[in-house]
């Protein structure tokens, strides 16, 4: 029986997007465990979850993870029987900071806005 693949999304800042030291493969892991620790702040999946999810070796999803633990994009802590793995705070913020200014230049520069602004200024000439 095939396993369903998730249904989120995830987000991959462009620090780690364009970072020519990573392969496409640990880019696509980085943004599955941002997703995945999305709730939480962290995630426990094994290397096995990903390795069926994307149909490689165990071993291959142990050198990604350490290599994005190695570069800095996130954390690797070890609890008694389980590993837990976060993304790492200063990339997160990074990427929080970019969406907040994203976020509020559309709110500023969207088609509605510039149109119901246009119209208030077009009826205050009018009245008087």
């Amino acid at each position: 029986m095939k396993r369903a693949k998730p249904g989120y999304y995830a987000i991959i800042p462009s620090e780690v997007r364009y970072d020519k030291d990573l392969t496409a493969n640990e880019k696509l892991l980085y943004g599955e465990i941002n997703a995945l620790s999305n709730r939480d702040n962290y995630y426990w999946a094994s290397n096995s979850y990903f390795s069926s999810l994307y149909d490689v070796a165990p071993e291959s999803v142990s050198r990604w993870i350490r290599h994005l633990k190695d570069k800095g994009y996130i954390n690797v802590n070890y609890d008694s029987s389980k590993r837990t793995i976060n993304i790492n705070n200063s990339v997160n913020e990074s990427l929080t900071r970019k969406l907040k200014t994203h976020n509020n230049n559309v709110k500023y520069n969207n088609k509605n806005n510039n149109i119901n602004e246009i119209f208030e200024e077009v009826r205050i000439k009018n009245d008087f």
